[in-house]
C-alpha cells in the first residue's frame, strides 16, 4: 500500500491510496478521499457521487466506511502497467481539479476555498503526459 500526496492545477494535497494485490487475477486500485466525512447533507450528496459515476465511466465514485467522498480506479494487476497507474492517477487530479468548485461546501466551511499559494504544481509532468486526457474525461 502506497499513499500519495498529489496536487491537480486547482486541487492541492489531494491524498491518494494505492493498493496493489500480488495474484493472477489480483488488481492495483487507487482512491482519493476527495473531502472530509459528509453530514446532514448526505442524501443530496449521494445523488451527486451517483450522477458523477454516470458521467464519469472509467472512475467510480462512493462514500468510504467513515463517510469521505471517495473518486477510485481499477487496474488489473497482471496487466497494469507505468503509463496506465500515471493516466489513472492524472485522470484522478483532473476529476478533482474539474469538480472543485462543486464540491467546496462539502471541503472548507461556507464552500470558501482558501487563496492559492502561488507554488509550484508538484505532478505538472504527470497531468502533461497525455495532454489528450482531459478531453476524454466523460463518458
Amino acid at each position: 500500500m502506497w499513499d500519495l500526496d498529489l496536487d491537480g492545477e486547482r486541487r492541492r494535497g489531494l491524498k491518494v491510496t494505492l493498493i496493489y494485490e500480488d495474484l493472477p487475477d489480483g488488481v492495483l486500485v487507487a482512491w482519493a478521499h476527495l473531502a472530509p466525512p459528509l453530514g446532514d447533507g448526505l442524501r443530496k450528496a449521494y445523488r451527486q457521487l451517483l450522477e458523477w459515476n454516470d458521467r464519469f465511466l472509467f472512475v467510480k465514485f462512493g462514500i468510504a466506511e467513515d463517510g469521505r467522498p471517495v473518486l477510485s480506479f481499477e487496474l488489473h494487476a497482471a496487466t497494469a502497467s507505468r503509463d496506465a497507474l500515471r493516466e489513472g492517477l492524472a485522470r484522478i487530479l483532473l476529476i478533482a481539479d474539474l469538480l472543485l468548485d462543486e464540491m467546496a461546501p462539502w471541503i472548507w466551511i461556507g464552500g470558501r476555498m482558501p487563496a492559492d499559494d502561488a507554488a509550484p504544481r508538484r505532478n505538472r509532468p504527470l497531468l502533461s503526459a497525455d495532454p489528450r486526457l482531459p478531453t476524454r474525461l466523460e463518458g
